[in-house]
């Protein structure tokens, strides 16, 4: 006996082959059954299941619906916080850029502003050593530079300016003390003013003016300014030509200056200048010769530069000119007042001799309209009463009595001299005018030239040559030691 499985589950005795028949045939109107079966079953059961389908596709809805809102809230919430996250990044990666970029650059533009509108004398404050580093220490070394460059040149433009008015100031002071000189005619009080004028004008510590003796030996002190001027006047004050400043200043016609006397072996040491830090000495030259020397001393340390010498040299050698002039003025007036002595002492000798020779009448009046010569009883009285009043003996004077009072006298001057008289003021009014056109100016060229013209047109002659013979020439100090 054989089983078999059937598709419902039911076991098959398979037999011989009648039962087979049998069976067969009986299972066939069973699975014929069975189908019916299965069929109403399935219906129903589909209808269930349909149900169950059904409810289940809601609850799958439902749960779908359920889903998708919390897949979109989820969604919603990890948006937001993506969003956030991406906001809270760019906030950050703006921070960052404006930290370590947008400020350093806005720092560089604050600092390139600051630098044009003039500020120089501030930095940036490094605080990385990347690029920005580097264009921020570059900026610091251009700004420490410029810095430096505009207070050297702020510096000098202050030095040149101090310096400038410096010179103006001297410059001004030496063309006053040259129209001081070129107007004092008389030689002491010249140097007295010049010395004084200078001390004043440039605030000196002291000025002294030496002059050569006729030896040529020493240099003596002529005018010195404040309480040791006045002491080296009592003691007679003098150096000697060639030793210390003053001597090598008229030996060698060059000035000299001591920035530091402390430091000058040829300086000589004044007691009576014990404040003395810079002095100079200027040489007094006019008409190739060296008059003397003038002293400068300050108080200051490298008070004298190149420029001041200049200046002061220039206005030394317009003042030696004008002792000079008056020098010669004064030589020239000792030797007209000479002449003028000379001449009258020849015109009185010969009015002696003409008295000798003539007799000269003279005359009185004891009432108006009444004239009697003076008796020879009456000469010597009238002699007595009015005697003589010139000495040079180009008048004589006889008193005009009445009743022993003098009322005036009669001058008779001589007619031989009277023209000679007239010449001799013309000539002294043609020196007396030319001199003073001379002494106008102070270049050698225009004296020269004026002195011509006005002996010309004085004279009128028509042509005048004046010619200087030059000095015999001196060696330098340059020539002497080569």
């Amino acid at each position: 006996m054989e089983y078999r499985s059937l598709a419902l589950g039911k076991l098959v005795l398979q037999s011989d082959s009648d039962e087979k028949a049998a069976v067969s045939s009986k299972l066939s109107s069973d699975i014929f059954v069975v189908q019916i079966a299965i069929k109403i079953l399935s219906l129903n059961q589909l209808d269930s299941m349909a149900s169950d389908i059904q409810q289940t596709v809601s609850n799958y809805n439902d749960y779908l619906d359920t889903e998708e809102a919390r897949i979109t809230k989820t969604t919603t919430l990890y948006m937001n916080i993506l969003i956030g996250l991406m906001l809270a990044l760019v906030l950050g990666v703006t921070l960052f850029a404006s930290f370590n970029i947008l400020r350093p650059i806005r720092n560089l533009t604050d600092f390139a502003e600051t630098l044009t509108q003039g500020v120089y004398d501030q930095n940036i404050n490094i605080r990385s050593h990347d690029e920005f580093g580097q264009l921020g220490h570059t900026f610091n070394t251009l700004s420490t530079r410029l810095n430096d460059l505009i207070t050297n040149l702020e510096n000098r433009i202050s030095e040149r300016t101090s310096e400038l008015k410096q010179r103006s100031a001297y410059l001004e002071g030496s063309a006053e003390i040259s129209r001081a000189a070129s107007s004092i005619l008389d030689t002491n009080t010249l140097i007295k003013q010049v010395v004084q004028l200078i001390k004043e004008r440039f605030n000196f510590y002291y000025v002294g003016l030496f002059l050569v003796d006729a030896r040529n030996e020493w240099a003596v002190l002529q005018a010195g300014t404040g309480e040791a001027g006045q002491k080296m006047l009592a003691r007679n004050h003098r150096l000697k030509i060639g030793e210390g400043m003053i001597g090598w200043s008229i030996a060698n016609a060059e000035a000299r200056i001591a920035l530091d006397v402390g430091k000058d072996a040829v300086r000589f040491e004044n007691p009576d200048l014990p404040e003395t830090r810079s002095e100079g000495a200027l040489p007094l030259r006019s008409r190739g010769h060296v008059l003397g020397a003038l002293t400068i001393q300050s108080t200051e340390e490298a008070a004298f530069n190149q420029d001041i010498l200049t200046t002061l040299q220039t206005m030394t050698d317009q003042v030696a000119v004008a002792l000079d002039n008056a020098e010669l003025l004064a030589k020239s007036e000792a030797a007209l007042e000479a002449e003028r002595k000379a001449y009258g002492e020849l015109s009185k000798e010969d009015w002696k001799e003409l008295a000798r020779g003539q007799t000269i009448p003279r005359y009185r009046s004891d009432a108006p309209d009444t004239v009697y010569p003076i008796t020879e009883k009456e000469r010597p009285e009238a002699a007595q009463t009015a005697p003589d009043i010139q000495d040079n003996g180009l008048t004589i004077t006889i008193p005009i009595k009445s009743h022993d009072y003098t009322l005036g006298g009669v001058a008779l001057e001589s007619a031989r001299l009277y023209s000679d008289t007239q010449r001799r003021a013309a000539h002294e009014q043609l020196i007396s005018e030319t001199t003073a056109r001379i002494r106008e100016t102070l270049d050698m060229d225009t004296i020269m030239k004026t002195a011509a013209e006005e002996i010309r047109q004085s004279l009128d002659l028509p042509e005048v040559v004046v010619q200087l013979i030059p000095p015999q020439k001196v060696l330098s100090s340059e020539e002497k030691t080569a």
